[in-house]
């Protein structure tokens, strides 16, 4: 069985898209082979449905949304972020609209993602406390799709064996290929996973960083959370200015 169709990891959470990205109208998204709709409400707040009108089944994702509703393109069905019809068209205005609904899955916004559990989730979104901090600052790089399982992805984000190979015209060295000790500590959550890595000086780090110096030190940590969500922190400290935090990886 695919890891992904364990039916348990249905009860987390899961950052799916930047909330940014549905400004402009629903998005198609599929998580654990569950294809979902995503859309903001009347309040600019995300929700997410089976992508599918109960009606003939089209995808609403191709259809639109408007005044906190998402319409289906091919009969004009609309519905609210439970996944009720409040709309059919063709009805005439004092006509009783039948019951029906498209399935509704639990959904929030957090970190300026949008959130989705397609079950009761057993855990709320995870805390990460240094979004919370001023030392630390928040940096979207990519979402994008990996055709790759879970596990294989997770294998990536902790593998710093990669690193001087990469990563070799920004942070890594060719000079340095073997990987330096993880440090694994378990957590009521999972595990966080910390080494220290040399960076070489290169035109990216200085681009990015702003610091002239070649005596880059890079902590770079790993924690999971939840079932397979990695959560990346990097601070490079360049002596002897002060500690630069970014989140993610920079050759993504």
């Amino acid at each position: 069985m695919l890891c992904t169709k364990q039916k348990v990891l249905r009860r987390f959470w899961y950052a799916t898209m930047p909330v940014a990205k549905l400004d402009d109208g629903p998005k198609p998204f599929t998580l654990l082979g569950e294809k979902i709709v995503l859309f903001l409400d009347g309040e600019g707040k995300p929700a997410a449905l089976a992508d599918r009108c109960c009606h003939r089944t089209a995808r609403l994702s191709k259809g639109w949304s408007q005044d906190g509703y998402i319409t289906c393109g091919y009969h004009g069905w609309t519905y609210d972020r439970a996944g009720k019809l409040v709309r059919i068209p063709q009805f005439a205005p004092e006509q009783p609209l039948p019951d029906a609904r498209v399935k509704a899955f639990d959904c929030d916004t957090r970190y300026g993602y949008v959130w989705v559990a397609l079950e009761q989730p057993l855990l709320p979104i995870p805390d990460l406390p240094e979004d919370r901090d001023p030392a630390y600052r928040r940096i979207h790089q990519f979402d994008d799709r990996w055709n790759t399982a879970a596990l294989r992805m997770m294998e990536n984000s902790f593998d710093n064996a990669h690193f001087s190979f990469v990563h070799k015209s920004t942070f890594g060295q060719l000079s340095q290929p073997k990987p330096e000790k993880y440090e694994l500590v378990e957590t009521d959550y999972g595990f966080r996973a910390e080494t220290i890595v040399a960076d070489q000086q290169s035109a990216g780090c200085i681009s990015r960083d702003r610091h002239d110096r070649a005596d880059h030190q890079a902590s770079y940590a790993q924690r999971v959370v939840h079932a397979v969500l990695p959560h990346p922190r990097h601070r490079i400290s360049v002596r002897p200015a002060a500690h630069h935090f970014q989140f993610g990886d920079p050759d993504r």
